[in-house]
């Protein structure tokens, strides 16, 4: 276990793995886009998150 504050990538790890315990499909995503006018390059880190219902608890 990591000693020091829990930084962003930290917090989403473990949502992952919450989310993951809980039996969803889950993937943490980078989209990334270059320079455009006047709209900068740069990254963006979300977490996608599927839920298979079928109605069945």
């Amino acid at each position: 276990m990591k000693s020091g504050p829990c930084k962003a990538s930290c917090i989403r790890d473990s949502l992952v793995k919450l989310l993951r315990l809980s039996r969803y499909d889950v993937a943490v995503c980078v989209l990334r886009w270059q320079r455009s006018g006047n709209v900068l390059r740069g990254d963006h880190v979300y977490i996608d998150v599927v839920n298979y219902n079928n109605g069945n608890s």
